[in-house]
């Protein structure tokens, strides 16, 4: 296992998602690897094992454009709500998060297990989900998902 982005709480903040975002999920009942072009390094992969949600969000400002990923059962259905719409849902949670003035290397793992690998640049944000998992995301990214709690 590679190790995880560390978290420092002192220096973050507390936000929620932004109400406005509607996402696509679809239930994959076995394992995948997705290639990050968004708020990763284009070409950066996240491998997920077994069942788990293809979450699919368009990119707001890019039309045609989107960003594809994995998400364990578990937390998409803690952190979802549906929509009338069928398989379409509103991301509602709240994180705790920094943005970066330097450069960090490290992991983002779920349920111990490596998702993704990679460096966050400087004016990245880092984000602590509700489960304690630490990735990065571009100040973009950020702005269009979260708001200040």
């Amino acid at each position: 296992m590679e190790k995880e982005y560390p978290f420092d709480d002192a220096r973050a903040g507390t936000y929620q998602s932004r109400g406005g975002q509607k996402r696509y999920a679809f239930w994959k009942p076995d394992g995948a690897i997705y290639f990050k072009d968004i708020h990763w390094k284009p070409g950066e992969r996240q491998a997920m094992e077994g069942p788990h949600y293809t979450v699919i969000i368009p990119d707001a400002k890019v039309p045609g454009q989107f960003d594809i990923y994995g998400v364990a059962k578990d937390r998409f259905e803690a952190e979802h709500v549906p929509l009338a719409e069928p398989n379409t849902y509103q991301q509602k949670k709240r994180v705790r998060a920094y943005q970066l003035t330097e450069p960090l290397t490290g992991s983002t793992v779920v349920d111990g297990k490596t998702e993704a690998t990679r460096e966050i640049p400087v004016g990245h944000w880092l984000v602590q989900q509700p489960k304690g998992e630490v990735q990065g995301i571009s100040p973009e990214q950020f702005q269009m998902i979260y708001e200040p709690a």
